[in-house]
């Protein structure tokens, strides 16, 4: 678990050192739910929320680590309006070296999917349950 959590510190971390951060004008909301794969929690994910430009909405990136199907962002969550979300998911909380020297963490249980949502400007829980073939999930 903590090499995953460490993972994903360390995408968001390269992320705002290569693309800048927002200069904390922009108030931030928490966001927490779960991630369940047709109804069973998601042993270790992240979710990442991306402000979608094409409709208007400009501002920092949100990271959430998904531990047992669980996801809270705290007070740093994403910025109010429209979001493109990418959701991901593995069996567990292994890391391991990649092929092209990647870092991937756990044995993938779905695709990366990719979702919408529009943040409300007010702290807000939400669950996203992925749909696929049946998958026994390894813990």
């Amino acid at each position: 678990m903590k090499h995953y959590l460490l993972l994903v510190c360390l995408l968001a971390f390269v992320f705002v050192l290569t693309t800048g951060c927002s200069d904390g004008t922009l108030p931030r909301y928490q966001f927490s739910g779960t991630l369940t794969y047709n109804g069973e929690p998601v042993p270790a994910g992240v979710i990442i929320l991306t402000p979608d430009e094409s409709k208007g909405n400009k501002g920092p990136q949100t990271y959430l680590a998904v531990e047992n199907g669980t996801f809270d962002s705290k007070r740093n969550g994403p910025i109010a309006g429209p979001h493109r979300v990418e959701i991901g998911g593995s069996h567990d909380f292994q890391t391991t070296q990649g092929p092209d020297g990647d870092i991937v963490a756990g044995k993938e249980l779905f695709p990366t999917q990719h979702e919408f949502f529009d943040m409300p400007k007010k702290s807000t829980t939400h669950d996203f349950d992925i749909k696929g073939p049946e998958v026994k999930i390894i813990r």
